[in-house]
């Protein structure tokens, strides 16, 4: 059993499988302050689960929960259950720093065939000749990875608060390796995801809020017929926001070019006054 990394995928990810356990190394470039990009650890721990999983599988779903920030280093994705079937598979996991659960994760994996396909919302917006920049572009060392085009996005921070609708806007991933094959694409699924969720509902409810954290990330996959590595890599993200006292949710879908769902997307987040004696960080 091996959905094993490939190409350019595994040079992003550094993974290696060592006695049923995944080794990996975050770099740098995807942290900040010292922790790792949530995006990042989420991408790591089921493309790590993904190790264990029939070979050529794709992903149906994946619920992770974040139980305490990852830092830029080595980490081990390890599992605690696999279920091999006929016609899907489960894969639990947890990725460990230091001894410590950082993310836990149960995750289906089927046939790339079996992905139920993905219902049509119209015709979007045609993705853009050039991306139209915003100051998220800058916000994070590692957002230059990505290139942005907002529809409906704020041209700050504070117009959060005050945006009508759902946030909007187009997003891929510069590199490649996003595209390599379906599993990669996935990722990349992932990793945008938790860079926007958060931020929407967090900036939202701003007016009390000084910490935040991601609390858990579910991501249901929709099929769009055979992966084709050429296709268009810019994807539509929109962001629909509820923001509570003290704990918020974000619900997104996740678009093609051609206007198909590939993705429906949950995130909660924890948002709240700073804790005595905690620091700016």
């Amino acid at each position: 059993m091996s959905a094993a990394l490939t190409g350019d995928l595994a040079e992003h990810f550094r993974q290696q499988t060592a006695d049923g356990v995944v080794l990996g190394e975050a770099p740098a470039f995807w942290g900040f302050a010292g922790r790792m990009f949530g995006g990042y650890s989420a991408a790591a721990t089921l493309l790590g689960a993904a190790s264990f999983a029939p070979e050529n599988s794709a992903v149906l779903s994946a619920n992770l929960v974040f139980m305490s920030p990852c830092t830029v280093g080595p980490y081990r994705v390890e599992t605690t259950d696999v279920r091999v079937g006929r016609a899907s598979s489960v894969v639990c996991a947890h990725l460990t720093q230091d001894g410590e659960t950082r993310v836990a994760l149960s995750a289906w994996f089927v046939r790339p065939d079996r992905l139920p396909p993905g219902p049509r919302h119209g015709s979007p917006a045609r993705p853009p000749a050039e991306p139209v920049p915003s100051w998220r572009d800058n916000k994070n060392a590692f957002d230059a990875a990505y290139a942005r085009s907002v529809v409906n996005f704020p041209r700050d921070r504070a117009g959060f608060t005050t945006l009508e609708g759902d946030v909007e806007l187009w997003i891929k991933l510069r590199d490649p390796w996003q595209m390599s094959s379906l599993l990669a694409r996935q990722a990349c699924d992932v990793m945008l995801a938790d860079a926007h969720l958060a931020e929407s509902v967090v900036e939202s409810a701003r007016a009390d809020r000084s910490r935040s954290f991601s609390l858990d990330l579910s991501v249901r996959w929709w099929g769009a017929g055979e992966h084709d590595p050429a296709g268009d890599p810019w994807q539509l993200l929109r962001v629909g926001r509820q923001a509570g006292e003290r704990i918020a949710l974000a619900s997104a879908s996740l678009l093609d070019a051609a206007g198909r769902r590939r993705a429906d997307i949950q995130q909660h987040v924890s948002i709240g006054p700073k804790r005595t004696g905690e620091d700016d960080g």
